[in-house]
């Protein structure tokens, strides 16, 4: 099995960065937050939920669904 890229931290606290020989840098992160995939999909969720009629009854298997599909197309095109 793959892993899935989330597509890094979204807001990381940098504790330290290296540059190598050849331009390269290392990071290290102190605390990496949520993904951006995570955040790509809660913010097409709330655009998903500002779209709906209030009181309606949304099926959130289905929301969180659609909204890390979006977060996926999002990073593809990334």
């Amino acid at each position: 099995m793959t892993a899935q890229c989330d597509g890094g931290p979204a807001y990381p606290l940098v504790y330290q960065s290296i540059v190598k020989e050849g331009g390269n840098i290392d990071t290290t992160y102190a605390a990496t937050g949520l993904s951006v995939r995570d955040h790509f999909a809660a913010m097409a969720m709330q655009g998903f939920l500002g779209t709906t009629n209030a009181g309606i009854p949304v099926d959130a298997d289905k929301l969180a669904i659609a909204s890390f599909a979006i977060a996926d197309a999002m990073l593809r095109a990334r």
